[in-house]
């Protein structure tokens, strides 16, 4: 009896420890961008579609669900991260506004962190002319390499929606 709990036991930690290797682990690689270096990505994007970059501010990181690979991901690591399995990382984001060098169209560009991570990017447009979003969405593609960029338009109660492009 005592040999079975013990067994038991052994394989509960092996999984545990299996889940948090699987699930716990942050990005590696090109997504290990902080802050000033995110900016200065973004503003690389923003020159690439002929745009200014206004200066990050502090975002809410719920606003932006990440793509179906990656949100289950996210909430394991949070859930994690409330119980103590993992170092809680802190969510974070940043939005920056690009705004069109000849032109009056802007669009936003939401970055959302988790620790010193960049774990997802999206453009939000009004919704009245796509091509200029469409440029800054391609650059930001070019300075983020392996990302979705996102595509969102805000809706009248303020949630971000998908949008087509």
């Amino acid at each position: 009896m005592r040999i079975v709990l013990i067994a038991l036991i052994l394989i509960t930690i092996i999984a545990m420890v299996a889940i948090v290797v699987s699930y716990g682990r942050g990005t590696v690689g090109p997504e290990s961008i902080v802050g000033k270096e995110v900016e200065e990505l973004v503003a690389k994007s923003a020159a690439r579609a002929d745009a200014s970059l206004s200066a990050a501010t502090a975002a809410n990181p719920n606003l932006l669900e990440l793509p179906p690979a990656l949100e289950p991901k996210r909430r394991v690591k949070r859930t994690f991260g409330k119980i103590g399995i993992v170092h809680p990382a802190p969510e974070s984001a940043m939005q920056l506004t690009v705004h069109q060098q000849n032109g009056p169209q802007s669009v936003r560009c939401l970055i959302v962190l988790r620790g010193d991570h960049v774990i997802g990017i999206a453009v939000i447009d009004d919704g009245l002319d796509s091509q200029f979003a469409d440029r800054v969405q391609d650059a930001l593609k070019v300075e983020f390499p392996g990302y979705e960029v996102q595509r969102l338009r805000e809706a009248p109660d303020k949630t971000l929606q998908p949008s087509s492009r």
